[in-house]
């Protein structure tokens, strides 16, 4: 039974949300640990994490943006270096074991198929086109009426572009639709802007969620006992 009358579409994220991407991040902070060692010695882990969050909320590559970030007192052509170095990580980690470092949760199929019966779903996520596949392949893909993929479109979110693309393709009015995200700064954030409800998966990676945010899971089935 629909618990929201006042919701219509619901909006998932992918990697976080519906694919498990731990081991994908993780080697991201290794990476530009890796790549901002080389120029400063100094950088910790935990100012990496911590750079990643601050980044996520900047238009543009959040690995790139993490490392300006990080190196923002040194010359260019150093920041440029390091941008390059940690490129060059995320690209064989891409190229070799991604599919395997982000897998679909088992809990999505019966999550998004019980959703499905009550509301439309899409999908906002800064992926490759390649996602398609994965989501078929998982047996997702038949539950989502609107694949709102960074790279079909040429904008990645943060950028609010990416959203009235999508919403505007969908026919989604955002007052009645939620976003489910576990990136506040480069999700949520955007989506509140737009008036969409927002929906946080907490992987406990940050400690404190701003007011705004509507409703906090740590696990997919949470979401039954919200719509």
């Amino acid at each position: 039974m629909k618990k929201h009358s006042e919701i219509d579409w619901i909006f998932f994220d992918v990697g976080g949300v519906l694919a498990d991407n731990f081991a994908f991040e993780e080697w991201r902070v290794k990476s530009i640990l890796l790549a901002t060692n080389k120029f400063d010695s100094n950088i910790t882990e935990a100012e990496v994490r911590k750079s990643i969050i601050e980044a996520s909320g900047i238009l543009g590559s959040l690995s790139k943006n993490t490392v300006r970030l990080l190196l923002k007192k040194e010359e260019e052509n150093i920041i440029a270096q390091a941008e390059k170095e940690t490129e060059k990580e995320m690209k064989i980690i891409w190229d070799t074991d991604f599919k395997v470092l982000s897998v679909i949760r088992p809990e999505a199929l019966d999550i998004v198929s019980e959703l499905s019966k009550e509301y439309s779903l899409g999908i906002i996520a800064n992926q490759a086109i390649e996602v398609k596949e994965k989501l078929e392949k998982a047996k997702l893909l038949k539950y989502f009426k609107n694949l709102g993929i960074s790279e079909k479109h040429g904008f990645h979110k943060p950028d609010p572009k990416l959203f009235e693309i999508v919403l505007s393709e969908s026919g989604a009015d955002p007052k009645r639709s939620v976003m489910i995200d576990d990136n506040i700064d480069r999700g949520l954030a955007p989506a509140m802007k737009f008036g969409m409800k927002t929906v946080w998966y907490d992987l406990g990676t940050r400690k404190y969620a701003p007011d705004w945010i509507d409703f906090k899971i740590k696990n997919l089935k949470d979401l039954i006992n919200i719509f």
